[in-house]
């Protein structure tokens, strides 16, 4: 059983991290995105995986690890923003949301989310062409 007080802490902030991810991807895809942007980022996603591991959702702590890699490659420059790439984090960041609004149900897939994610850091990956 999970403790009410420190699930209710988790969900108010991880709701609020995630209110403000969006407006940070949203910059990278334009890029428009600085250093302090993608940290903050970072910082966000890191800290849902944080909460979540810490009571045991796994599958939010799954999904949220794989978005912070994916941020974390474009922050140390491993990774350069393409559309692909944000398309990607959208939708993994939109599934978290969803996960976060029944919190119980465990049952929600990410497979597909989480696939896009790894597969943006295989080293066979190709980046788009520029257009």
């Amino acid at each position: 059983m999970r403790d009410t007080e420190l699930m209710e802490a988790f969900l108010t902030e991880a709701g609020e991290h995630l209110a403000t991810v969006e407006d940070d991807v949203l910059a990278v895809e334009r890029g428009e995105a600085d250093s302090e942007t993608i940290n903050h980022l970072f910082r966000a996603l890191h800290t849902v995986k944080g909460g979540s591991s810490l009571l045991d959702l796994r599958i939010i702590t799954a999904l949220s690890h794989d978005l912070e890699n994916v941020v974390g490659k474009l922050r140390d420059g491993t990774l350069q923003p393409d559309e692909e790439i944000t398309d990607a984090l959208l939708r993994g960041i939109d599934k978290l949301k969803l996960l976060l609004t029944d919190i119980e149900d465990e049952s929600l897939p990410i497979e597909e989310e989480a696939e896009l994610l790894q597969g943006l850091l295989s080293p066979q990956r190709k980046p788009p062409a520029s257009a």
